[in-house]
């Protein structure tokens, strides 16, 4: 393997997953504002002035664990899934990897729920919110990511050809 191509791969997925992250960070935001919201709606405490900030913080810490343990292998998963497709490849990988991210999180979240609360019917809301909040990142990340490659392949083939006219003439 080339060193571009390791180069493109590392920045590709790495820019995947600096979107993804962010999309955690945003999704903190929108939570807060719409909980401030509601609070000011409702007559209710607003929580403080750091409220906002160690919500958006948390976010973005638990945007970073769950990208690791979920948009990367669902990603990858979806990715080999969707290799092999020949048409409507973005399509079929983005199906695979939310489906990925769906297993995933089947695996994950009732476990957990199950063994704090003992309610099973507690562990399928997890599931189903957890399901809600990781797809927009999953999203994005295979987004970013396919687009990333596809771009750096193109670069690198103009590049090719470039140099295979300089060589020429």
């Amino acid at each position: 393997m080339r060193a571009r191509t390791v180069l493109a791969f590392v920045a590709g997925y790495g820019s995947a997953v600096l979107a993804a992250w962010l999309v955690f960070v945003i999704e903190g935001v929108l939570l807060y504002g719409g909980l401030l919201v509601a609070a000011v709606a409702f007559d209710r405490d607003t929580g403080g002035p750091l409220a906002g900030l160690l919500l958006v913080a948390l976010a973005a810490v638990l945007g970073i664990v769950v990208t690791a343990l979920v948009c990367v292998p669902a990603a990858a998963l979806g990715h080999l899934a969707g290799r092999r497709a020949r048409r409507w490849q973005w399509t079929k990988t983005l199906a695979a990897t939310l489906g990925s991210a769906a297993l995933l999180l089947a695996l994950y979240i009732p476990g957990a729920v199950l063994i704090a609360s003992g309610s099973g019917t507690g562990a399928l809301v997890a599931w189903t919110v957890a399901l809600a909040v990781t797809a927009p990142p999953t999203i994005v990340f295979t987004t970013v990511g396919h687009g990333s490659r596809r771009l750096f392949g193109w670069l690198e083939r103009r590049q090719g050809g470039a140099a295979e006219v300089a060589a020429a003439g």
